[in-house]
C-alpha cells in the first residue's frame, strides 16, 4: 500500500507549491494580455454586430426607397400607357372621320357625274328627237302625203326613234 513517509510528503508539498507558484506567475504574466485580447475581441464582435445592424437598417431603408421608386415608375408607366391609348383612340377617330368625309365627297362627286351624264343623255335624246322630227317634216313636206304614206312615215319615224334611244 501506499505509505506516506516524510520525504514523500515534502516532495508533494514542494510540487504543489511549485505548481501554485507557476500558476501565479503565469496568471500574473498572461492575465493582462489575455484579458486585453478578450476585451479587444469582444469590442470587435460588438463593433461588427453594430455595423451589421447599421447595414441592415440601411438596406431596409434602401429597399423601402427602391420600392417607392418602383411604385412611382409603375404609376408613370400606367399614365404613359393611358395617354398613348387616348392618343391612339383620338387618331383612330380622326382617321375614321376623314375616311367618312372622303367617302362622302367621293359619293357626291359620283352623284354629280351621274346627274351630268343623265343631262347629257337627255340632251342627246332631245337632239335626236329634233333630228327625227326635222327629217320627218322634210319627208312630209317633200311628198304629198296620203293617209297611207303618212302612217308608213309615222311607223318609220317611230322605229328610228326607238333605235336612236337604244343606241344612246
Amino acid at each position: 500500500m501506499l505509505a506516506f513517509n516524510e520525504q514523500m510528503l515534502r516532495e508533494m508539498l514542494l510540487i504543489i507549491i511549485n505548481v501554485l507558484a507557476f500558476a501565479g506567475i503565469m496568471a500574473y504574466i498572461l492575465y493582462n494580455p489575455v484579458r486585453q485580447y478578450m476585451k479587444k475581441r469582444s469590442e470587435g464582435i460588438a463593433g461588427q454586430l453594430a455595423e451589421a445592424e447599421a447595414n441592415l437598417k440601411e438596406s431596409e431603408r434602401l429597399k423601402a426607397e427602391y420600392a417607392e421608386k418602383l411604385k412611382a415608375a409603375e404609376t408613370e408607366r400606367d399614365q404613359l400607357l393611358e395617354t398613348a391609348r387616348k392618343r391612339s383612340l383620338e387618331k383612330e377617330s380622326q382617321i375614321i372621320s376623314k375616311a367618312r368625309k372622303d367617302a362622302e365627297a367621293y359619293k357626291e362627286r359620283a352623284q354629280k357625274e351621274i346627274a351630268l351624264e343623265r343631262e347629257k343623255t337627255s340632251d342627246n335624246v332631245k337632239q335626236q328627237i329634233l333630228e327625227v322630227s326635222t327629217l320627218m317634216t322634210e319627208r312630209f313636206i317633200s311628198k304629198s302625203l296620203d293617209t297611207e304614206t303618212q302612217g308608213r312615215l309615222f311607223e318609220e319615224c317611230m322605229r328610228e326613234l326607238g333605235d336612236a334611244e337604244w343606241q344612246s
